[in-house]
């Protein structure tokens, strides 16, 4: 573990960091007394991406499901209240309504 002054360390903290490896440690001392240590972080492992279509196929139905929002609708409404349910959309979901259809008049 190496040791150097906190004026050293001003001067140079650029080159310092730069130059640590992970892991490797430095003792930053003020009149010959240890303030700081200054430590190489570890590299963070790249998050993994899941590929593409590994749930295909792993819901073959959704006739068994109760209606998710039924046990929702007395709560109060709450940002994520819903995270991680399993919910549905009408049939009709991109049907134009009839108050919004321009050619119904």
């Amino acid at each position: 573990m190496a040791t150097i002054t906190i004026e050293e360390a001003r001067a140079n903290l650029h080159d310092l960091i730069h130059r640590l490896q992970p892991g490797e440690e430095v003792v930053i001392t003020e009149n010959d007394r240890p303030v700081a240590k200054l430590v190489a972080a570890t590299p963070a492992e790249p998050r993994k991406v899941p590929k593409l279509g590994t749930q295909r196929g792993s819901v073959l139905s959704m006739e068994h499901f109760d209606d998710p929002l039924e046990e929702l609708k007395d709560q109060p409404r709450v940002a994520g209240t819903a995270k991680d349910r399993i919910l549905w959309m009408a049939d009709d979901f991109n049907e134009s309504l009839e108050d919004f259809d321009e050619d119904a008049e």
